[in-house]
């Protein structure tokens, strides 16, 4: 990975956590390598919201991310 860390963003546009109200609702992804077999891979939910959906807040979580690494870990050994 020649010493950079790779970074992916994507922000929802719709659907999800939008339906719920939240404004802005961009992913990133980072990955870190460990050595030349394994990756660290670090995610980041930022959020805007109202105050009026504050309630909401807790809901949400980086859980469906590390399901899909995990899922990609497993079929890659």
């Amino acid at each position: 990975m020649d010493g950079e860390t790779p970074v992916k963003e994507a922000e929802v546009i719709e659907g999800g956590f939008k339906e719920l109200g939240f404004d802005v609702y961009p992913n990133r992804e980072a990955t870190i390598e460990k050595d030349c077999t394994s990756i660290t891979i670090r995610s980041t939910i930022t959020y805007e919201s109202e105050d009026t959906k504050l309630e909401f807040a807790s809901l949400v979580t980086t859980k469906p991310l590390e399901i899909i690494a995990e899922a990609i870990a497993e079929y890659l050994t």
